[in-house]
């Protein structure tokens, strides 16, 4: 299956002098969450999201009709052609981490968008039970690349001996639990009653009282 195949040609663009509520716009009126960014002659520089134009609106504290495109927009472009396979253009997708790669022709310049929604709904679309399957495996192998944190790769964590000079405390079982309990509880009665007496163990003595 190639790109050609799956991907969206009738793609909108805009300007990096564009402002960001034009772009907004675009997005509102074409129905799509990304718009790419091109140059005066058609070649891709950068391709512009919902999303960044919030973050956009939020970190910068200005209005979207003051904000350019080219200040929010992401670069720089990871494109495929049209005739490349849609398992390449998934491998460029898990590799960069991109839902979605813009196409472009021999000359460089915008030919479509492609995204995994493009390639999902190819893939509804494969008469073959068993090649479905392969298409359905390597979107979930796409989506999991797609969806990783950027901040660090998955690692297998083992537990580490205790450090120098430190010492291991066992787990506390029931017994110990209990023994403890039980000295907390005499040491608390032995408390309450407070020091002995020098005359302790002695019958107290009665006052007798005066006759008037």
């Amino acid at each position: 299956m190639k790109v050609a195949d799956v991907m969206s040609a009738d793609v909108a663009s805009c300007r990096q002098k564009d402002s960001l509520h034009q772009a907004a716009e675009t997005m509102w009126t074409k129905d799509c969450g990304a718009v790419p960014v091109v140059d005066d002659v058609g070649h891709p520089v950068g391709i512009v999201t919902d999303r960044d134009v919030c973050m956009a609106a939020c970190m910068q504290g200005r209005v979207l009709q003051e904000i350019e495109v080219s200040t929010a927009m992401a670069a720089p472009v990871v494109s495929c052609q049209p005739t490349d396979t849609v398992a390449s253009a998934q491998e460029l997708m898990r590799k960069h981490q991109l839902r979605r790669l813009l196409v472009v022709d021999r000359a460089g310049k915008l030919a479509g968008i492609v995204s995994l929604a493009d390639v999902t709904q190819a893939a509804e679309r494969v008469g073959s039970e068993s090649r479905r399957g392969a298409l359905a495996k390597e979107l979930l192998e796409t989506l999991g690349a797609v969806t990783r944190a950027r901040s660090a790769e998955p690692t297998l964590v083992l537990p580490s001996a205790p450090p120098t000079g430190a010492i291991a405390s066992a787990p506390k079982t029931k017994a110990t639990k209990s023994a403890k309990a039980a000295k907390t509880s005499a040491t608390k009665a032995s408390a309450s009653k407070g020091p002995r007496s020098a005359t302790s163990g002695k019958k107290p003595t009665r006052r007798k009282s005066g006759r008037g």
